[in-house]
């Protein structure tokens, strides 16, 4: 949750200097968060299918050396969240905003 305020936050300064209008800045968002939940939905069907006929590729985690709950390894769900959030939400988010800057226009 912190992460996406600091996106969001980050998002609005490119947008605001960049002198997109509200109604542009809303399409960015609307675009990113419908491609966001459509590739991070397939995702996570992708993954969570196989998980479900071989429980086993949940317990596979590579140790960290850190000791705090949740962050002394690094998993499935893990990598999960960072290939939805980081990948594919940062990306729709880069894209949308190139397309946005190029063609001034709100296109699905």
């Amino acid at each position: 949750m912190v992460m996406q305020i600091i996106f969001g936050a980050v998002f609005a300064s490119i947008a605001r200097s960049k002198k997109l209008s509200e109604s542009q800045i809303k399409c960015v968002g609307r675009n990113t968060a419908g491609r966001t939940l459509l590739y991070g939905g397939v995702a996570f069907a992708a993954i969570g299918a196989p998980i479900l006929l071989f429980p086993s590729i949940d317990a596979f985690a590579l140790q960290t050396d850190v000791t705090i709950p949740n962050l002394d390894s690094v998993g499935v769900s893990t990598f999960l969240v960072l290939l939805v959030v980081g990948g594919i939400g940062i990306g729709s988010l880069a894209a949308g905003m190139r397309r946005m800057l190029k063609t001034k226009k709100c296109e699905m």
